[in-house]
């Protein structure tokens, strides 16, 4: 399992504002022995969202905030946020700041003690222990949130977009990776990125149907195109990242350069999962490796430019962007779609394919009923 996990917990998702979390100084991991050998003090909650006044706090969350700061009077405290699959907590310290702050960081798991008050008409909680929890100890799942729709839902949805996989060999052989384990249960459960857009169990699966969905709308505005090879590449563009490893996707705080470098590897590790099979997964494996390529030339992870990126790359490259852009992200809410039209054509003969930003601007006017 991975040791950190608050760069996938996206920061307001289902959470409530308001809560505050006041932490006694001096807590040792004793206090937490301690209060698990009592019955009621070790009661775990049901999440952040369900706590109540007057019930014990006893639970593991994931420190997804902690800023060193500085009182009015000159003393310094620590802020932080703790947050469950639920919700979330703002909590400060402010005494034996180095002790306590020296036990714990950014994108640790900690198990925590204590009860539940309301303070100034606002629900609070009173910490009387805290103590991190070893990587290896815990699942990272147990912080993040879920997708907004069932997984049953987006497998119907999945299921159906391969049954838009006309040919039966491609069909087949799609249906083939996304149904073979351990990639069809990491598939559907996964993250889409590390702290961006689907940031949440499921998000891979969701995107994954969205840009299908989308690149089959814009099939039907671009006779021309091989439909099949298309919608194929289109649900597998990202399945490499099942292959990314977790602690990179799941590490707190900005990654160095080698490290963006592996994460961006997600699409030849996706040909390369691709190409084991073999037969038509090679032609499906060389459009998901181009599927970040700017029309520019300054993509990754060839650095190809214009024709030289298989037109299918270049549609799904600019779907995936527009689903990302109207996506809500931990840092930012979605931009409108009105503002995400803006943003393809301010990109068009950089970033995207003049004539594909046309196609699927076209069909997202008529989508949502934009008048040009």
């Amino acid at each position: 399992m991975i040791g950190s996990i608050a760069s996938t917990v996206p920061t307001g998702a289902n959470g409530r504002d308001g809560r505050r979390l006041c932490v006694r100084p001096g807590l040792h991991d004793r206090d937490i022995d301690e209060a698990s050998a009592n019955p009621a003090a070790a009661a775990t909650t049901e999440g952040i969202a369900a706590l109540q006044p007057g019930r014990p706090l006893a639970g593991r969350f994931a420190v997804v905030r902690k800023d060193r700061q500085q009182a009015k009077n000159g003393s310094p405290y620590l802020s932080i946020e703790l947050r469950d699959r639920t919700g979330s907590i703002p909590a400060r310290i402010f005494r034996d700041v180095d002790v306590i702050g020296s036990r714990f960081d950014r994108g640790d798991a900690v198990e925590v003690r204590g009860r539940v008050e309301r303070f100034r008409g606002s629900l609070s909680a009173e910490v009387t222990a805290l103590r991190r929890i070893e990587p290896g100890a815990f699942d990272p799942a147990e912080f993040l949130p879920s997708a907004y729709r069932s997984t049953d839902e987006l497998n119907g949805f999945l299921e159906h977009l391969s049954r838009e996989v006309y040919d039966p060999a491609l069909r087949a052989v799609v249906e083939r990776v996304l149904d073979t384990e351990p990639v069809a249960s990491e598939f559907r459960r996964a993250p889409c990125t590390r702290g961006g857009h689907h940031a949440y169990l499921g998000g891979l699966l969701e995107h994954t149907v969205a840009v299908g969905t989308l690149v089959g709308e814009v099939c039907q505005l671009h006779p021309k195109l091989d439909s099949d090879l298309l919608m194929a590449a289109a649900l597998l563009h990202d399945v490499g990242k099942v292959a990314i490893p977790k602690d990179l996707i799941n590490k707190p705080g900005p990654l160095s350069d080698q490290e963006w470098t592996a994460v961006r590897t997600h699409t030849v590790e996706g040909q390369r999962m691709l190409e084991k099979i073999g037969g038509l997964m090679s032609e499906i494996g060389r459009v998901v490796r181009s599927c970040h390529e700017r029309f520019d030339g300054g993509g990754y992870p060839d650095g190809l430019a214009a024709g030289a990126i298989p037109v299918e790359s270049r549609i799904i490259f600019a779907c995936d962007a527009f689903n990302a852009m109207t996506t809500d992200r931990p840092y930012r809410s979605a931009v409108s779609i009105e503002a995400a039209i803006v943003e393809l054509e301010d990109n068009a003969g950089t970033q995207f394919d003049p004539e594909v930003v046309e196609v699927l601007i076209a069909q997202v006017r008529d989508r949502y009923g934009i008048a040009a």
